[in-house]
């Protein structure tokens, strides 16, 4: 995933200090509100080995560990700063039971849990005031620190060579995690088609939709200083910036390869809203490989 320019809503902002300054003026009311680092650029990998058994023909079972790796850009009066968090994300366990299936219809309910096995310490050192003062970015951080709860709803349909699909999911945390806060509650729905051109190669297209809500709580060393200096508004450390909608389209390719199946996905968004002064989404593209037993 790569992530460039900040977004006041709808509103793309240029990368430039004294906008994005001005834009927490207006936003907060304060003629003295502003902040002293901003982001550059900020991009994503996330590794991730699932294994799914099917207990009966209705039922699977699956488990996902991921490894995640962030990277960001970061200026300020003094030039760029890199930041990197790498490590373990958390951790999913998830069933999923076909309810209905039928005349080429099916329907399958999801529900999984996200256990909290990533870090949210992660943090970022580089002088705001007059000494180093090490800070956490929210989206840097490697998990939610919470146990969340993950149900979906899927319903596919086929004819001939033609495929389609439509799910709603969830993602709703519970409690705070040890920094003080929880994310937000998520939501989201997903459809696609797909065309079986060959046994072998299926090109598929889709739209998207998120809507996720903003940080409860406030990371408690974030906490510490900005009450010190409630002028200071650097964007990626607010709790208040967080939370929005967007809407993307993708293109994709499966390709069946001696047993294994390998997909590949191109996503960009055509819509997003986001609350406070917040990084966008630029693209992300998605590889996946899988082999039945």
């Amino acid at each position: 995933m790569w992530m460039g320019n900040y977004y006041a809503g709808t509103h793309k902002l240029p990368t430039d200090a004294s906008i994005i300054n001005s834009k927490i003026k207006e936003i907060t009311g304060n003629p003295k509100a502003h902040g002293h680092v901003f982001s550059d650029w900020m991009k994503m990998q996330m590794h991730m080995v699932e294994l799914m058994y099917g207990l009966t023909d209705k039922l699977t079972v699956m488990g996902m560990v991921q490894y995640t790796d962030k990277e960001m850009r970061m200026f300020h009066h003094d030039g760029k700063t890199d930041h990197a968090s790498r490590g373990l994300g958390d951790t999913i366990l998830s069933a999923d039971y076909l309810v209905a299936q039928g005349g080429g219809n099916s329907l399958i309910v999801g529900m999984g849990v996200s256990l909290p096995t990533g870090e949210t310490n992660k943090t970022h050192v580089h002088m705001i005031h007059e000494d180093e003062v090490p800070l956490r970015a929210y989206s840097m951080q490697l998990g939610s620190g919470t146990y969340d709860l993950l149900p979906s709803l899927t319903y596919t349909y086929t004819y001939g060579k033609l495929g389609a699909g439509l799910q709603a999911n969830a993602t709703i945390r519970t409690g705070r995690n040890k920094e003080g806060y929880r994310f937000g509650h998520v939501f989201g729905t997903v459809g696609w088609v797909g065309y079986m051109l060959s046994d072998l190669l299926v090109p598929n297209v889709s739209v998207r939709y998120s809507k996720w809500g903003g940080i409860k709580g406030e990371d408690k060393l974030n906490k510490e200083f900005f009450s010190q200096h409630p002028t200071f508004k650097d964007p990626d450390f607010q709790p208040d910036y967080q939370g929005g909608e967007r809407v993307d389209v993708g293109v994709g390719l499966n390709a069946k390869i001696k047993g294994i199946t390998i997909g590949i996905d191109f996503v960009k968004p055509v819509y997003q809203k986001l609350n406070g002064i917040q990084m966008g989404v630029g693209y992300y593209v998605s590889l996946k490989a899988s082999k039945a037993f």
